[in-house]
């Protein structure tokens, strides 16, 4: 790679298998950057490529009055530069990205970010640091409630079962049934997409859309359901259960977030500490100094 040849390559154009080879070896590979999830997620998308797929970045985008511009796409977090590790190559992808749209809205995993981004909360919890008698009171309180309750786990649940209890909630997240769909039945090449709900009795309380990528689990899709969810500790329950499941499958549990502070405050609460990612926002003007 002496030189630096930076590809914009469309979607229908790419190498799915060198792309998607190229994620997965990269020290800070994320489900969200793999082919098959943002095929699901975002309207259209294409990769800036390095050499013979050795450095990529994905841009998701979308046309307004025959211009394109970088979007945020729904259960997307963290994108950014995935390949060999060489920061003076990386500034290369930022000066590419930004000369091509007049707008951009992008986020960055945390290892070289560019200038003028902006620092985000990302909680994530080592598992092998996790231990039960270690939680906060609220959340000890909380399963104190759920045992009470006689709350239910049940995990893997099937695709219609979580659609039907999470269809009228999804519009509030800016996704649809063909998203969550194309999500579930998509994922592949060690990458698995999941389902459980909380319920009492037949009733369900919360439920969640996870993701398990690299001994990752992202937590994607948290729906609290109904009010007795909170009243009874539905959502610390199901945490501590994915954990009791999982602790010996997995290296990470990635909560997501979040610049909600009630939000943020449950999951620092299960000892989660922050792995910051980036926020990189630009407009014409910017573009303007990139064209230059």
């Amino acid at each position: 790679m002496a030189s630096v040849l930076i590809r914009a390559i469309k979607r229908t154009k790419l190498d799915s298998q060198s792309y998607d080879a190229c994620i997965r070896r990269s020290s800070r590979s994320r489900v969200y950057a793999f082919s098959w999830y943002l095929d699901s997620v975002c309207d259209q998308w294409y990769a800036l490529v390095l050499g013979d797929y050795d450095m990529v970045m994905p841009v998701p985008y979308r046309r307004k009055f025959g211009l394109s511009y970088v979007y945020l796409p729904p259960l997307v977090q963290q994108l950014g530069v995935f390949g060999e590790n060489r920061e003076s190559y990386e500034r290369h992808f930022y000066s590419t990205l930004l000369s091509r749209h007049l707008h951009v809205d992008y986020v960055f995993h945390a290892l070289h970010p560019p200038k003028g981004s902006v620092v985000r909360t990302n909680l994530i919890l080592p598992v092998d640091e996790h231990d039960e008698s270690s939680l906060s009171s609220n959340r000890k309180r909380d399963l104190k409630k759920s045992t009470k309750a006689n709350l239910q786990f049940v995990n893997d649940i099937s695709l219609a079962s979580f659609l039907a209890a999470s269809k009228k909630s999804l519009g509030q997240h800016g996704l649809t049934v063909d998203m969550i769909t194309g999500l579930h039945e998509s994922s592949r090449q060690g990458a698995q997409i999941k389902c459980c709900v909380v319920q009492r009795g037949e009733i369900a309380l919360f439920c969640l859309l996870y993701a398990i990528a690299d001994n990752r689990m992202y937590y994607l899709l948290p729906l609290q359901l109904s009010e007795e969810a909170r009243n009874y500790g539905a959502a610390t329950f199901a945490v501590v259960e994915l954990l009791r499941l999982y602790s010996s499958s997995i290296d990470i549990f990635d909560f997501e977030g979040s610049a909600i502070e009630g939000v943020r405050r449950f999951y620092e609460s299960f000892a989660a500490r922050n792995e910051p990612y980036h926020h990189l926002r630009k407009t014409f003007f910017h573009f303007m100094k990139h064209m230059r």
